[in-house]
């Protein structure tokens, strides 16, 4: 028999936890589905250092009972090379029939989706983000305080990108800076007329990352572990949400399978999804379905409904950048364990003050010495040792650029697998050489250096697409 429910969401990340939450106070049948095969992940346990230094089975968290993370050397991330991401990952494109081109594709079928893996940064959208909506973005105001307040976000500072950000009514306090973002901070406070005519503004960024205890989860203990797993929950992920919504009579979590198609009968959506273990394919119904599987896995669905079969979409992502910046002043400093998330965040604007980049700034705390060999014209058995010296007096950091330097396409196919090119627009070299440049001064103007080829525009084949709009 055919199951029914008053609305089926596919996927448990934090879109679909959020809407789950509304529905089932309102005492609504929910099925929740995504194609998580619980696996358990080894997480370290003490501090990375701690941990680095005394820890005779490291091995199994960093490189895996497996060496997953030498087999996934080709990708660009280190998240990639995790071992205990490794299941967050594992056949999306498989199960989803998703073929790329000049693309990497990035979704999970994991509970909790890519909040299993995310960099945790959160912002409100601005009014210019929510202008073709058919709302005001004040509207979305109260929505805002709920989630805000039940993921726990951290960061609330009277600073300079407090408006950008918009959360800190409902935000706790900043986590600890470790000593070299400490010091980028108090030189940026002097140096602002500098940044002004840059057009750079600096702050601390608002995370999902708790500063204080909440909700049973612990808070940051500054371990430099947040890359490999946090023992403490202090990191925001949707699995967290799963156990309380599992306690509600009027929730289904149907794990382990994947949603294949999507058909309309009178009022009712009849949703098609396959057991991943056994094959075994059926059928579940709803009068309303939302769609949180990621944005492509998402469009897949859309697509295929509709019929636009050959016919191109396009949907935009934000291109992104890496870059390295050196302090020399604190040469020969002892690497410290601290927050290895974003510590200090950048906001790029226009002489008309449109905005036009954003950069997090993060340790090299908690990140293997070989994620920066590739980058030195140096061979591996010495760029070894000058990386060990000189890593503590670096930052690292990331630049994502409007959506509207992309130019990708969706394509459905006949046989109802989805294909992705990937392209940027031909106006993103010349963002990129202008952000670059004000990236140089700004980290100039706190001491910092960043060395001739240290900032790296990444290819769209390389850009790991975990939000995007369409058109």
């Amino acid at each position: 028999m055919t199951e029914s429910y008053d609305a089926i969401i596919i996927g448990s990340g934090p879109a679909g936890v959020s809407a789950a939450f509304p529905l089932l106070d309102r005492g609504l049948r929910v099925l929740m589905i995504d194609g998580d095969l619980a696996s358990s992940a080894i997480v370290p346990t003490a501090s990375y250092s701690e941990t680095r230094r005394a820890d005779p089975d490291q091995w199994r968290w960093m490189l895996g009972d497996d060496f997953h993370a030498m087999k996934a050397r080709a990708l660009s991330s280190p998240k990639f090379r995790v071992p205990a991401l490794a299941g967050v990952f594992s056949d999306f494109l498989h199960e989803n029939r998703i073929h790329t081109d000049n693309f990497t594709a990035i979704g999970s079928l994991a509970t909790g989706g890519l909040s299993n893996a995310w960099g945790c940064g959160v912002s409100r959208f601005s009014g210019n983000d929510l202008a073709a909506f058919p709302f005001p973005a004040h509207e979305m105001l109260p929505s805002y305080e709920r989630v805000a307040r039940r993921i726990g976000v951290s960061g609330r500072n009277d600073d300079d990108l407090s408006d950008f950000f918009g959360l800190d009514e409902w935000a706790q306090r900043p986590i600890a800076l470790d000593l070299l973002h400490s010091g980028i901070l108090a030189r940026y406070e002097g140096r602002r007329a500098k940044f002004r005519q840059l057009n750079i503004r600096m702050g601390r960024p608002r995370m999902a990352a708790l500063a204080d205890d909440l909700a049973g989860r612990k808070a940051c203990d500054l371990s430099s572990n947040c890359l490999w797993g946090c023992s403490r929950e202090a990191l925001y992920n949707a699995r967290f949400d799963m156990a309380e919504l599992k306690g509600k009579p009027t929730l289904r979590h149907l794990g382990g399978t994947v949603a294949d198609r999507l058909a309309k009968q009178g009022d009712e959506w009849i949703v098609h999804v396959h057991d991943r273990l056994s094959g075994a394919a059926f059928e579940v119904r709803s009068k309303t379905i939302l769609l949180a599987a990621g944005c492509i896995a998402s469009a897949r669905f859309v697509l295929d409904h509709l019929d636009l079969v050959g016919k191109p979409v396009q949907f935009f992502s934000n291109p992104t950048a890496a870059f390295l910046a050196w302090i020399p002043a604190a040469l020969g400093a002892s690497q410290q364990d601290g927050f290895a998330s974003s510590q200090l965040a950048m906001a790029f604007t226009s002489n008309e003050g449109e905005d036009i980049a954003y950069a997090g700034l993060f340790s090299t705390q908690g990140l293997p010495v070989s994620e920066f060999l590739d980058f030195l014209p140096l061979a591996k058995r010495y760029g070894i040792d000058v990386m060990r010296h000189l890593l503590p007096s670096c930052v690292v950091g990331n630049v994502f650029f409007p959506g509207s330097l992309s130019e990708h396409q969706l394509t459905i196919a006949e046989d109802r697998s989805l294909h992705v090119r990937g392209r940027f627009s031909a106006d993103l070299d010349t963002a990129f050489q202008t952000v670059s440049q004000s990236l140089g001064k700004a980290m100039w103007a706190v001491g910092g250096v960043v060395p001739p080829g240290a900032c790296i525009l990444s290819p769209p084949a390389r850009t790991c697409i975990m939000r995007a709009h369409y058109q």
